[in-house]
Parts: structure tokens; sequence; C-alpha cells
């Protein structure tokens, strides 16, 4: 409501710095804004906003939108992350196909652990891992040899390559733009994008 909104942005003009007059600077009034937040972005990486695709340098602080619904998300270049099937619990179905949602501009590492979903026969040695590595100057996605096995494991398993941008942005995205499909049998694959 407004007047909650009116409340928010005098608590954020109390904090701000004040100039020797005991007034808000121009540049302070110019970064308070309440459904924003500075965020800072480390150097020696681009990074992309999680929910538009667009992708800033490292090194400096970027105002972000920030409504009270969304958390700002950024992840770094040369990132992989496996998005599996909606489920409502662990066990409904196979966790198959996996999207493995790539952040180009730097090469990029990922091991998936996979497990019986319940007991303590993990910590007996009763898993399986999937190394993927992302190169991104030739564009290649190489899917190591599994290593390890469970009782129920996928012996083969489908994962979609996809690479985000600002035209493909992720944001939990449901049906992303598919670059390339790999059918996987737990040898070592490499396979070029694009």
């Amino acid at each position: 409501n407004a007047r909650g909104k009116r409340e928010k942005v005098k608590n954020l003009l109390r904090r701000a710095e004040l100039d020797e007059k005991g007034k808000p600077s121009e540049q302070q009034l110019i970064r308070i804004k309440p459904d924003s937040t500075d965020f800072y972005l480390p150097a020696g990486s681009a990074w992309y906003d999680f929910f538009t695709g667009k992708r800033f340098e490292g090194g400096q602080t970027v105002l972000t939108s920030s409504p009270i619904q969304v958390i700002p998300v950024y992840i770094r270049a040369g990132s992989i992350i496996p998005y599996g099937p909606m489920m409502q619990y662990t066990t409904e179905k196979p966790s198959d196909p996996v999207d493995l949602r790539i952040y180009p501009g730097a090469d990029g590492d990922f091991s998936l652990y996979e497990d019986e979903n319940d007991g303590y026969n993990y910590g007996k040695g009763v898993y399986s891992v999937i190394s993927i590595h992302w190169s991104d100057k030739e564009k290649i996605i190489t899917i190591g040899r599994r290593e390890g096995e469970f009782q129920g494991m996928l012996q083969k398993r489908t994962f979609n390559v996809v690479l985000l941008s600002p035209s493909i942005p992720d944001g939990f995205q449901v049906a992303p733009v598919i670059e390339k499909t790999i059918r996987y049998s737990g040898s070592l694959i490499s396979i070029q994008i694009r």
C-alpha cells in the first residue's frame, strides 16, 4: 500500500548519509529506491541476472530490482546448473531428463551426485557421480564416465543442454530453448554445441 511504501522510504532516508545541512545528498537520493537493492558482483568473472539473463562484468555494484517477492540472484559465468523434472517428492519418478543450464563466458565444471534417496548406504560408497565440463572457447560439453552405482540407478539418461543469454533467461523457465539433447549411457561423451 502507499502508506507502507512511504514509511519504507522514510526509514531508508533516515539511514542515508546526510550532507552538512542534515539532508540526504543528491547521490544518496538517486540510490534510494524502495524496491531496489545495491548488489556487489565480485571481480574476475562475468555474472548473469538469473531472472533476466542480462550479463554484467564483475567488480562493480549494480542496482537491482528487488520487490518483496523476488530475491536477487546472480550466476557466475561458466556455471552449470542442472534442472530435473518437477516432482512433489524425491522418489516420485526418475530424475530424467535433466536440463544442463550453462551460463557462457568461462569454462565450468559440475559433478552430478545421485544415490538411493533414502537410508545411509551413501556412507558405504553406494552412489554415483557424473562429472560435467563446459569448455567455453570451443563450445564443447563433456560428460564424463559415470563413477559408482546404486540399486535403482538409471542406466541411461537424457541431458538437454541449454545456453542462457538475455534472449533466453532462466528464472525457472519451464520450457527452455534446448541446444542439444544428449543420450547418455555412462560412458565419456563430448559434444560440440553450435
